[in-house]
């Protein structure tokens, strides 16, 4: 009887040191996963803090904007992992004068100051991709319908969104 006791004893035992261990372990994981997660959001943001200073300086004006930097970003257009700075309209009336805009030089109708004001957008943007490493983009948008609408969007090799032709 003694000898099924300590048997038993010693099963239990186990079980429970190998549970113990899992639950270690597992916390351990689960801490390593966190710190991981926390630090992809914060590296890369100073790498990058020029850049979106200079952006914050131009766009920032009577608070026309935010700036923000973003890592691990994938777009449709451009799929692999990058860091992206991103200029978000703000304002309402801000945002309807760039969306009229936008849509008169879709439907062929913009005039020379709504050509301007979007050119002018992509070219501070394309000049700050140009400052990247390769593979990371800025965007210029507003929100709309949950998502960001892009009116520029450049990385240092190319604009993916194509420029504005400002004189015709």
């Amino acid at each position: 009887m003694r000898k099924k006791m300590i048997i038993i004893f010693s099963v239990v035992a186990s079980i429970a040191a190998v549970a113990i261990v899992f639950a270690t372990v597992k916390h351990t994981n689960d801490v390593r996963n966190k710190d991981a997660a926390q630090t992809r959001k914060l590296v890369p943001t100073n790498k990058y803090q020029s850049v979106k200073n200079e952006l914050t300086e131009e766009f920032t004006k009577k608070d026309y904007a935010k700036v923000v930097v973003e890592n691990n970003v994938a777009t449709s257009d451009l799929p692999e992992s990058h860091t992206e700075v991103r200029v978000i309209v703000k304002h309402k009336a801000n945002i309807k004068g760039i969306m009229e805009a936008q849509s008169a030089i879709n439907n062929n109708r913009a005039t020379p100051d709504q050509k301007r004001l979007i050119y002018n957008i992509q070219q501070q943007v394309k000049k700050a991709a140009a400052k990247l490493k390769k593979g990371d983009a800025v965007s210029f948008g507003y929100p709309f319908n949950g998502d960001l609408e892009m009116i520029a969007y450049s990385t240092n090799e190319r604009e993916i969104i194509p420029m504005v032709d400002s004189l015709s």
